[in-house]
């Protein structure tokens, strides 16, 4: 069975690879010790936002002899006992940057307010790492006091980028990628080994990278990788030269050297990569020691992490990354 990614993840019916995720949540609930504040966290596109939504599916009709008809209500966001916090579009259809104040006075409106609909009420934050800073302070006001029988479910991409004192009124449910059978379970993973091994798990990011020819892109970076290495820095002009910013292969580069960079350290250790690629990394590993890779590792980490959520010119960010494949030390966290 595949699986529709322009389907929003409200009305996926199907759950894949988070089912014992999905059981602790419903253990807790029946135990009568659900915890009013969830941080689901993991890779982007592996289903967290999905994972959310059929527990909300399960709480927001237990006891409920009309199941199907509360479930409507859900795929219309027109349950009264349920409250979306996500990103809005704007006229192109283009997703602001952030969640904004506005949108969280609303939620402090319905934290306040009593359940319509007797039992459960149930916040979904799409995602709670996409809050402005004023937005997170409003969301952990109501935190610090949260209401009877109301559970935040929030999504969250990177747990080092939320306000520490959320997260330490939150449960963690850490979601681990999807494995291979997993994305075969989809109908994925039987095209290239590289799509599969490049989008870690993640359904949105394999989605992504088999709209572009990966493979064409891959071996660009790594051409330019090679010469930034030996000093020529021409091609890595030229490279980003010709991105465009609109462009989702663009997007799509700080994940892929970030891929290859772990390509490397592993070859340099004697663990080779098996990919159509694989003559062309290996070459690249050669260039320089093991010791100079996991410095690159972690540097390329770093320097990610930091520009989470500071709204870097993406093409600034790329050349910035292949620089670091020459001189880790460039990048001090």
């Amino acid at each position: 069975m595949s699986i529709d990614l322009s389907v929003h993840p409200r009305l996926q019916k199907k759950l894949v690879g988070h089912a014992q995720s999905l059981q602790r949540l419903q253990d807790q609930y029946v135990s009568g010790r659900l915890h009013p504040a969830w941080l689901l966290t993991g890779q982007l596109g592996i289903g967290k936002a999905t994972l959310a939504y059929q527990f909300a599916r399960y709480l927001l009709a237990a006891d409920s002899e009309n199941t199907a008809f509360y479930h409507g209500l859900i795929d219309q966001k027109a349950h009264p006992n349920l409250f979306i916090l996500e990103r809005s579009a704007d006229a192109d259809g283009k997703l602001e940057a952030d969640i904004k104040i506005d949108k969280v006075r609303a939620l402090s409106d319905f934290a306040r307010q009593s359940s319509a609909v007797p039992g459960w009420r149930v916040v979904i934050i799409d995602a709670i790492d996409e809050l402005n800073r004023n937005a997170a302070n409003s969301i952990l006001k109501i935190l610090e006091e949260p209401p009877q029988q109301l559970v935040f479910l929030m999504v969250c991409h990177s747990l080092g980028a939320i306000l520490p004192t959320i997260r330490s009124r939150c449960c963690v449910l850490p979601l681990q990628s999807l494995t291979e059978s997993d994305l075969k379970e989809l109908g994925m993973g039987q095209e290239s080994t590289l799509l599969t091994e490049v989008s870690g798990g993640s359904i949105g990011g394999y989605m992504a990278l088999k709209s572009i020819d990966v493979i064409d892109l891959l071996r660009q970076i790594i051409g330019v990788a090679q010469d930034v290495r030996q000093g020529r820095m021409q091609s890595l002009v030229a490279f980003c030269s010709g991105l465009d910013k609109k462009d989702s292969r663009t997007d799509r580069i700080p994940e892929l050297v970030t891929w290859l960079v772990r390509q490397l350290v592993l070859g340099s250790v004697g663990i080779p990569t098996n990919t159509e690629l694989s003559d062309k990394i290996n070459q690249l590993c050669q260039s320089a020691s093991v010791e100079h890779w996991l410095k690159v590792q972690k540097s390329v980490s770093d320097f990610l992490e930091m520009s989470r959520g500071a709204h870097a010119d993406p093409i600034h960010l790329i050349q910035a990354l292949f620089l670091l494949l020459k001189s880790p030390h460039s990048y001090r966290s």
